[in-house]
């Protein structure tokens, strides 16, 4: 007997389609091979006769009893058939009809074509009045929320009568995330006009009235989910009732919510949005604001969910689940850790793809089958285009289904190509494998690129090559920020300090490989018969390569003793200790390097031209923001670059003015760090924006202090905030906020600021005769664009008294981005810089002088 030393190398050798044997009969030779793949060829019909449903209008009875009677005849054959190589054929051919013509009835059956009571027949009919149920989970944008409304009832003169009805209706909402916002199972009513939906299939009608009304579309009809055809922009939207829906969906659905929260508030922008993208497939604000960089560099897979997401948790919970409960019982936890994580993960097409093959993967071992990744990719798609066989028409499902393909049957030929080039190097077989994964899937995927996104990546393999090996353990690090910060926020943190270096790094290679020039590539229309043309195509490549005799040569992989096991073992461990300390050293040594220095540091942010925020730093490292802008994203970007990655706390958010150009981003902060007191100046009639202001102060337990004229906050000693405007009596005499808004001054050993804010010329006379100090280094004002203060009367009378030597202007509310000179300075020389032309400005102090940070 051979020991394991003396035992021959094995072979691992690639399966290659054997040539025909002369002995072979040449009937029997033609035959094709379909052990196994039966029901792929079988979904491949169903599919077809869906998306040959879409091109013309088929009745739906003739195509089921044709199904029906092809069904019967191949059960026939099979039966009484003699089994000679015809009759196989034409039993097969009998097999694809029936589901060809399956396909095509369920097309039939879901399409609102000549449906009197689909919603999508009142496209175009006027204004209605829609009630239902939000069946899906809110998308969150910057300034406004997609619901998917379930309609159930309908009107056509203002409520009075109501006719029952059916369908989705996608519904641009005002507003973003709130205690008073709608959220997935609320009944609520709509009152609008309904609108077309941009890339609706053909099998879906535009309007169910004539000819003329679908000439008539409007042209801003949205976008939305597959299966979808009618939408609403802006309606009048009022909550009936709340609580619906499906509990179990609802409870998740707020675990997301709460597991990206606990994110955010453990790391710093980008990296947090970032890891939320990764773990959860979530895109926040920061995320979609930065959308173009990871469709440049070709990493947009990197935060949507994925097959090798769901297989990496997966894993790490059959580990958990067979120590805890045995492997006989694991499969439950497993199966509904994976059924959980595709709802948490948004339950878009790709998710659901995933999951199905995932839980698959974990029953076919327990049930004594072998695993096929074809058949459970058309398995998977039989199931969610049964479901709705709208799912072909949406981009997710495409990306998803054909980069699988792609990765599987041209992966293999690309990394024996590239491994005959990267054979030699250092790790150079395990780098042509991830460049042969990356390539396999954007050749497979090209056309939909294209048409769908306009850019074609050309740094996406070697992006790809440094990023994705770091993905699993982003996914773990996801984990492990969020479930325990769930419960303990502090630990979460932690874990976020040492998990930092590592996101800043990948972000840090995204961001740099699509800053390079020629990193995509900029196409334009592609007209969708080319697009099945290149697929028809690849098509025949793969066939051709798959087909021919040896496509691949033997690869030589020998056998591993039981001691280089443990060598290669005791290697990775080394590497996974070198990489943890280096984590803890980057961690360490960055929080030593943002520590409090002494000094004073105010910093007038960039947040867009809509309106201003300020962030004020002091010598003990106190952090106090003024307003927030009206770009969330750009407040959390910028707070991000000047906050420590560590630090997730503001002790004291300022209010100076209820417009939504200071309130919006406050708002957002309020989810993404811990603050410890909010304060501000009140509002007589209360907006919805404030009102929400207000309810997410007391909802989370945020101390809250209304200060007016000569009230006075103690940052820490040495630096105090002093409240000049409004009055004690908020005034009605001029419109709420500006003549409300609240003036303030910070005084400090070396450096006084006069912050008046977007304010109104009375307000700045009244505050000349208060008899308040108004002696400033530096004033603040808000101002529309190109305004110019020495314009301002009034304004120049109060410099003249304040006699700062820096004016420093930041958009107001209403205005825009000033692209021309700066504004003339005002009276007395002093110097005038604007935030709309020269960014974000950042000042200095200590306790004997101020000056400019670069």
């Amino acid at each position: 007997m051979l020991n394991d030393q003396n035992r021959p190398p094995k072979r691992l050798i690639v399966p290659v389609q054997p040539s025909l044997s002369a002995s072979q009969p040449p009937s029997m030779a033609a035959l094709p091979d379909l052990r196994g793949l039966l029901l792929v060829a079988l979904v491949a019909a169903w599919l077809a006769g869906i998306l040959l449903a879409s091109l013309a209008a088929l009745p739906l009875w003739p195509l089921l009893v044709l199904s029906g009677a092809a069904g019967l005849l191949a059960v026939l054959m099979r039966r009484f058939g003699r089994p000679a190589p015809l009759a196989r054929w034409l039993t097969l051919s009998l097999l694809l009809l029936a589901c060809l013509a399956l396909g095509a009835a369920r097309l039939t059956l879901a399409s609102p074509v000549g449906d009197a009571a689909a919603v999508s027949v009142f496209i175009g009919r006027g204004p209605v009045v829609i009630r239902g149920e939000i069946g899906a989970e809110p998308a969150l944008r910057e300034r406004s929320t997609l619901l998917e409304v379930d309609a159930s009832s309908l009107s056509l003169d203002d409520g009075h009568t109501w006719r029952d009805v059916h369908g989705s209706v996608a519904v641009i909402a005002l507003g973003a995330n709130g205690p008073y916002a709608p959220e997935y199972g609320d009944s609520v009513e709509l009152q609008g006009e309904l609108e077309p939906v941009v890339g609706a299939p053909a099998a879906a009608p535009i309007s169910g009235a004539s000819s003329s009304t679908e000439a008539a579309q409007p042209p801003h009809a949205v976008t939305a989910p597959a299966g979808i055809f009618a939408a609403m922009t802006f309606p009048r939207l009022r909550i009936l009732e709340r609580g619906g829906g499906n509990p179990a969906l609802a409870w998740l659905f707020r675990l997301r919510q709460r597991l990206a929260q606990a994110i955010s508030q453990s790391l710093p922008e980008p990296e947090a949005s970032l890891l939320i993208g990764i773990l959860l497939g979530l895109k926040t604000s920061v995320l979609r604001s930065q959308y173009a960089l990871y469709q440049q560099s070709g990493t947009v897979h990197l935060i949507v969910t994925s097959g090798f997401k769901v297989t990496v948790l997966s894993g790490l919970l059959a580990a958990f689940a067979t120590r805890l409960l045995g492997r006989r019982w694991a499969i439950v936890p497993l199966l509904a850790g994976i059924c959980a994580y595709v709802v948490l993960s948004g339950a878009g097409p790709a998710a659901i793809r995933a999951g199905i093959m995932g839980a698959l993967l974990v029953i076919a071992p327990r049930a004594g089958r072998s695993y096929n990744l074809y058949t459970s990719l058309a398995f998977a798609a039989l199931l969610m285009s049964a479901w709705s066989p709208y799912v072909l028409w949406d981009v997710g499902f495409q990306l998803s289904l054909l980069g699988t393909l792609g990765i599987v049957l041209i992966t293999p030929f690309l990394a024996a190509w590239l491994g005959r080039f990267l054979g030699r190097v250092p790790a150079g077989r395990m780098s042509a494998s991830l460049l042969a994964v990356t390539l396999a899937a954007q050749l497979a995927t090209l056309p939909i690129q294209v048409i769908n996104f306009g850019q074609l990546s050309l740094v996406a393999p070697f992006t790809n090559l440094l990023a994705v090996p770091l993905l699993g353990i982003l996914l773990v690090m996801g984990a492990l920020i969020g479930l325990p910060g769930l419960v303990v926020p502090i630990v979460g943190a932690a874990v976020g300090w040492l998990g930092w270096p590592l996101l800043w790094l990948v972000y840090q290679i995204i961001a740099q490989s699509a800053a390079l020039p020629f990193s995509s590539l900029s196409v334009g229309p592609l007209d969708i018969q080319m697009a099945w043309l290149y697929e028809i195509g690849l098509g025949m490549v793969i066939a051709w390569l798959l087909t021919r005799p040896k496509t691949t040569r033997p690869i030589e992989k020998p056998f591993l003793t039981r001691a280089q096991q443990g060598h290669r073992r005791r290697v990775q461990a080394r590497w996974r200790l070198a990489a943890a300390a280096f984590l803890i050293a980057a961690a360490s040594v960055t929080t030593l390097a943002t520590l409090p220095d002494g000094r004073l540091h105010i910093t007038w942010l960039d947040v867009g031209p809509g309106g201003q925020a300020m962030l004020i730093q002091t010598p003990a490292g106190h952090t106090v923001l003024l307003d927030g802008g009206d770009h969330p994203a750009a407040l959390e970007e910028a707070l991000g670059q000047r906050l420590p990655f560590w630090q997730r706390t503001i002790d004291l958010a300022l209010l100076t003015n209820p417009r939504d150009g200071h309130l919006l981003g406050l708002l957002d902060a309020l989810g993404h760090y811990h603050i410890n007191q909010a304060a501000d100046a009140g509002m007589l009639h209360p907006s919805a924006a404030y009102a929400s202001w207000r309810a997410q102060l007391a909802q989370r337990g945020i101390p809250y202090r209304q200060i007016r004229q000569g009230a006075t906050i103690q940052i820490e000693p040495g630096v105090i905030l002093q409240a000049l405007s409004p009055g004690p009596v908020l005034s009605e005499d001029e419109p709420d906020e500006d003549a409300n808004a609240l003036i303030l001054r910070l005084t400090s050993p070396g450096l006084r600021v006069l912050f008046l804010g977007e304010t109104t010329e009375t307000t700045l006379g009244a505050l000349m005769t208060n008899g308040a100090g108004l002696r400033a280094d530096v004033a603040q004002i808000a101002l529309p664009a190109n305004a110019a203060p020495a314009g301002q009367p009034v304004l120049a009378e109060l410099l003249l008294i304040a006699q700062p030597t820096l004016l420093v202007v930041t958009p107001t509310s209403a205005s825009t981005r000033s692209t021309g000179p700066p504004a003339p300075a005002p009276p007395g020389a002093i110097r005038t810089l604007s935030v709309a032309t020269t960014g974000a400005l950042a000042l200095a102090a200590d306790r004997s002088r101020w000056w400019f940070e670069s």
